[in-house]
């Protein structure tokens, strides 16, 4: 299957997912689907069976776009995606296909002002509020053991895109790690206000990885140093020390201006200073971030 994970942000939601498609063999294709009618922007993280999953991107792209302009809201553009995902599904379970494969979705959808993340399982699509993160795939686990560590009720709406980023990489490595059916490129997806920015590119994600790795690892080894008693004081302080240091030279190398880490940052989430060279897909006019709107969603999405 896979891992794909959403992140509600203080600036917008960001969408991430490994890149491996298991069956008899591994492959390795995207799993982060966006599109913009100009009016609404709305893009996809996917989990399950490929050919279903992206069946049903297709069909929910042509629903959407059937939505009058001056009525494509956040709640009309998720009742035609969630219209067009079940009856998706349905075709599925009619299939002699393995169950455990059925299509799962992440899905965040911007129009009017108003930026929101679902989950799609089943039939059921929800709004991911509180504490505002959601996982899919076989390694949907790992990320809510992760980050359940990370946050203890802390809630990251209150975090940028940027500042969350490192935790969205720690939770795919992880998953690849620890879940065989997990693996292949990183790639990330932010989409806020109308605006959609992508890095797919391998090359980058990984320089970063390797910092992330070097950080768990250091983690555990000064971990078994604060419960070994056999040790004296002055030793377990110089391993203190000695974390703090690495610390302070991954710092260093993930702040210089050009580095991997900066490129894979200004892809995903620009810095407020920074020029419009990353290409984004500008969707509306006004890009800057605003709060969700009090709209409501109104009226039955029943098919």
């Amino acid at each position: 299957m896979t891992i794909a994970a959403g992140f509600v942000c203080r600036d917008g939601i960001l969408l991430c997912a490994d890149s491996q498609y298991s069956g008899f063999g591994k492959e390795y294709r995207d799993k982060l689907f966006s599109e913009s009618t100009g009016q609404a922007t709305w893009a996809f993280a996917i989990a399950g069976d490929e050919d279903y999953a992206k069946t049903a991107i297709e069909d929910s792209n042509e629903a959407v776009y059937a939505i009058p302009p001056e009525e494509q809201t956040v709640w009309s553009v998720r009742k035609a995606i969630r219209r067009a995902i079940k009856r998706v599904l349905d075709d599925y379970k009619k299939s002699d296909r393995d169950l455990n494969q059925k299509p799962e979705f992440l899905i965040a959808i911007s129009a009017r002002n108003d930026t929101r993340l679902f989950s799609s399982s089943d039939t059921a699509f929800l709004p991911i509020e509180e504490p505002y993160f959601g996982f899919r795939g076989t390694g949907a686990y790992i990320g809510n053991f992760i980050m359940n560590s990370y946050t203890q009720g802390t809630i990251i709406r209150g975090y940028t895109v940027r500042q969350i980023l490192p935790v969205a990489i720690h939770v795919l490595s992880a998953a690849k790690r620890q879940d065989a059916s997990c693996g292949g490129g990183s790639q990330f997806m932010m989409v806020s206000s109308g605006v959609v920015r992508a890095l797919f590119e391998n090359s980058v994600w990984e320089a970063v990885d390797r910092y992330i790795l070097e950080y768990e690892f250091r983690s555990a080894a000064l971990l078994i140093s604060l419960g070994d008693l056999s040790i004296t004081e002055d030793e377990f302080k110089e391993r203190v020390d000695s974390f703090a240091n690495t610390l302070t030279k991954t710092r260093e190398m993930l702040a210089a201006p050009g580095g991997q880490y900066h490129r894979l940052l200004n892809s995903v989430s620009p810095s407020l200073n920074q020029s419009n060279s990353t290409n984004p897909q500008p969707t509306t006019a006004d890009s800057s971030p605003q709060p969700p709107s009090p709209e409501s969603p109104g009226g039955s999405d029943e098919s």
